[in-house]
């Protein structure tokens, strides 16, 4: 007991959450304090862990919207990319668009404006 009639718990060693050594003589107030510094601290971890899961699902989700927006057709937007312009070889619009495109007097490249001879449907493997 101390001189206030507090009990005290004597340790050689008492440690933290933390690891950090804690002073040999502790009240039951001292451990309160530290268990509730303890718990507001896993919290806070919790939070900051919370925080980056979200973070990266959000980056995940831009990610695959990004990919999904070069995958569509430059022109209509609705469609995938499955035709080439030739010569300049930009794979950038769908079979429609592509069909639209050529059957214009003067067919060009809507990603470079070069003249397209013809288109050529592509097919993944």
């Amino acid at each position: 007991m101390t001189a206030t009639g507090t009990p005290v718990f004597k340790r050689m060693r008492l440690l933290d959450v933390d690891n950090t050594v804690l002073p040999e003589q502790l009240t039951v107030t001292h451990i309160h304090s530290y268990m509730a510094h303890s718990r507001e601290r896993r919290r806070m971890d919790d939070t900051e862990e919370e925080a980056e899961e979200e973070l990266e699902s959000t980056e995940e989700a831009e990610e695959q919207l990004e990919s999904t927006e070069e995958a569509l057709c430059v022109v209509c937007m609705d469609a995938p990319k499955h035709c080439v312009m030739v010569p300049c070889g930009h794979q950038c619009v769908c079979e429609a668009c592509a069909k639209q495109l050529t059957q214009a007097t003067s067919p060009t490249c809507p990603m470079c404006r070069a003249d397209v001879r013809e288109t050529i449907r592509v097919y993944l493997v």
